[in-house]
């Protein structure tokens, strides 16, 4: 009856087979909760993207994207200076191993990697509303933008506020210009001379290493002067600043930075966008307040712009895309001051900032972004980047330099 009625044998091994089969199963289930997700689940493909810098300040946004984005592993590769990273990024174009992005200026180097065929249009029409016409402008030719803006950044006078306060001396001055400044400190060391009061401080007035940034913002874009006159007087003000009122040492650019928060410089003329990092290595030890550098908002202003290509063919290419996107968000450019120093790039920010910005030097700031200028990239860029260096370097040096000749052959590449 048994036999006939109970499972047979081969019931028997299927019923141990399913048993088999449904504690398996739940073990499986059980570990890979435990580890996080099935094998299938957790290998995925991770893409790398290389990307290349001159600004530190870039380097949080982009270890934040990357926390928002674990599918991308950015590498990030930084340089002293923009010489050098544009230096390295044309042998690397050569070679055929540049990176996914990298960081450029406008100062130079556009028009030559658009001609290589390395650079992948950002807007292929130029089609950016949502940019200021100035920024779009610095990177738009032959009508397609090719570097995606992403921060601005202008010359500024920063002036030992302790010091002068001490040796008696207002903070308030309105400085027509360069000349004029010049006159008027001069005026001040004469004066501690004649008082027989000591001066504390080693140089007067310095520029740091932005000395072509510097020297196109005093050029600006005359039209209601002659621009060979208005040139001449612009050079012949800066050999004056050295030899005949004697308020700046030549060729103490790169210690420039260094000296002014070691209290030996009383007026430093430089980037903006170091502000961000001067505050944070002076940190309360000292004064010092910010002004437009005298004269430039006369003729406009010739921005600094960082922005980002992308590079053709790499395996990170769409994330590069993706990236400068990221950088352009309303979300990173409302912060953009404070996180980096830079001044935003699109309107809707900037409009929005100047309606609610309460600390002064960024009020000033974006004020002062209402006189930039629109100028597009050129195939002279380096040359005249380079001649202006070179110009300044003479003038500083030689006690009666060629200003005829100078200006003979710095007028051509003049925006």
């Amino acid at each position: 009856m048994w036999e006939r009625w109970g499972p047979s044998r081969n019931s028997a091994v299927w019923i141990v087979i399913l048993l088999i089969v449904v504690v398996s199963l739940v073990v499986y289930s059980t570990y890979f909760q435990r580890l996080g997700s099935p094998p299938e689940q957790r290998i995925r493909e991770v893409v790398r993207m290389e990307v290349w810098i001159y600004s530190n300040e870039w380097e949080g946004l982009l270890r934040s994207y990357q926390q928002e984005n674990p599918d991308v592993e950015v590498s990030i590769r930084s340089f002293q200076s923009y010489d050098a990273l544009a230096s390295e990024l044309s042998a690397a174009i050569s070679a055929g191993r540049a990176p996914d992005a990298a960081e450029i200026s406008n100062a130079y180097g556009l028009k030559e990697w658009i001609d290589t065929g390395a650079l992948q249009p950002i807007e292929p029409d130029g089609h950016a509303p949502e940019l200021t016409a100035a920024a779009r402008t610095a990177f738009t030719y032959n009508h397609a933008l090719w570097a995606a803006p992403v921060g601005a950044s202008v010359p500024l006078l920063l002036y030992h506020q302790d010091k002068l306060q001490n040796a008696g001396y207002p903070t308030d001055v309105e400085y027509h210009d360069l000349n004029h400044m010049a006159e008027v400190l001069s005026s001040w060391i004469q004066g501690l001379k004649d008082r027989k009061a000591s001066i504390k401080w080693n140089q007067t007035l310095a520029v740091d290493d932005s000395l072509s940034l510097v020297f196109m913002n005093l050029w600006g874009l005359p039209r209601d002067v002659d621009g060979q006159t208005h040139l001449q007087e612009l050079l012949t003000t800066w050999h004056a600043l050295v030899f005949d009122y004697g308020v700046m040492f030549p060729l103490e650019h790169r210690l420039a930075l260094s000296e002014f928060m070691d209290g030996q410089i009383l007026f430093l003329i430089t980037d903006s966008q170091k502000m961000n990092w001067l505050d944070r290595y002076i940190a309360g030890k000292f004064k010092y307040g910010a002004l437009p550098v005298p004269g430039i908002t006369v003729q406009g202003i010739a921005p600094h712009y960082s922005a980002f290509v992308v590079l053709q063919g790499g395996e990170g290419t769409p994330w590069a895309n993706e990236l400068v996107r990221h950088l352009q968000s309303k979300d990173v450019q409302e912060s953009l001051i404070a996180n980096t120093g830079y001044i935003p790039v699109r309107e809707d920010t900037l409009a929005s900032l100047k309606r609610n910005m309460k600390e002064a030097d960024a009020d000033m700031l974006l004020r002062l972004s209402e006189s930039f200028l629109s100028i597009q990239p050129s195939e002279d860029d380096y040359r005249r980047w380079r001649l202006i260096a070179d110009s300044l370097t003479q003038l500083e040096i030689e006690s009666h330099p060629d200003v005829d000749r100078m200006t003979a052959e710095l007028l051509p590449l003049l925006p």
